[in-house]
């Protein structure tokens, strides 16, 4: 019995210990805003107007923005921190932009007082589009800057810089600031999950652990 108390505990503990989130958007905003974000916290602004959320279409729901104040982005709800363990997973949502843009800031994640500002040209359709980020340096990641903001003094993210950005997540923001004037975007199913497989081999330690403890 103590031996599945304990198995019971490792999964508990696991569990708690992946932080990821997924909004899929299908009832409500659930909790996402629009705000914005210049180029350090002094212009980070949340939660300045409630995300509009439409029904239908993209999987039973998403969330609108259009274009306003500095540059203007899509805000989830504060996320808390201890996202470490999103570390070299992927971020991945659905977006739909009215208009064409340039390699701007595109996706920010920002810590309690870092942040990280990926950068993409985001092309106008018709219909949603699926982007990934792998959270590790892989994805250009820019650290406390961006060329947008500072040319070529931007720096690029270090895997450690990652790292400590997610461990203490607080916001994710999604531009809906594509194009010069004003434009719309639509959002929908931003999800980071940490591997399921990271959960199966530490419980299959935690077995082997009792297996041990069984043969002494």
């Amino acid at each position: 019995m103590r031996g599945i108390a304990l198995i019971s505990g490792i999964l508990v503990s696991v569990a708690a210990h992946a932080g990821g989130f997924n909004f899929t958007f299908d009832s409500g905003a659930e909790g996402w805003t629009k705000g914005d974000f210049g180029n350090s916290f002094a212009t980070m602004i949340t939660g300045t107007t409630a995300a509009t959320w439409s029904g239908g279409g993209e999987s039973g729901g998403y969330i609108a923005g259009t274009d306003h104040g500095s540059y203007a982005f899509h805000y989830s709800p504060n996320l808390g921190g201890n996202h470490g363990d999103l570390f070299g997973e992927t971020l991945s949502f659905d977006f739909q932009s009215a208009g064409t843009g340039a390699n701007d800031p595109f996706l920010v994640l920002l810590s309690s007082n870092s942040f990280l500002v990926a950068e993409r040209v985001v092309s106008a359709g018709t219909s949603f589009t699926n982007w990934q980020f792998t959270l590790d340096s892989s994805s250009s990641f820019y650290f406390n800057s961006s060329t947008y903001n500072n040319g070529g003094s931007a720096v690029l993210a270090t895997d450690s810089q990652i790292q400590s950005v997610l461990s203490d997540l607080q916001y994710i923001g999604v531009s809906t600031d594509i194009t010069n004037g004003g434009d719309t975007t639509r959002l929908d199913n931003v999800q980071a999950v940490p591997e399921p497989a990271t959960m199966t081999i530490l419980a299959a330690a935690g077995l082997a652990a009792v297996a041990r403890k069984k043969r002494k």
